[in-house]
């Protein structure tokens, strides 16, 4: 094999590795986003977090200064 054609081939491969690893990075970038993002709600579990917890209401007005 020439040196030539050897070059043309090494060249060929490094061209391949370099788009998977790409890939790859833009793969790791877009999951750690999903994994950091909040995790969404569907309307029935927003809208039980819109009652709060305690709904007792005890009449009682603190104006202690």
């Amino acid at each position: 094999m020439s040196i030539r054609t050897q070059y043309d081939s090494d060249l060929e491969a490094l061209k391949a590795a370099l788009a998977e690893m790409g890939r790859s990075s833009a793969d790791a970038v877009e999951d750690a986003l999903e994994a950091s993002a909040p995790p969404t709600r569907t309307p029935r579990q927003a809208s039980s977090r819109a009652m709060a917890g305690s709904t007792t209401w005890s009449g009682t007005l603190s104006t202690a200064a």
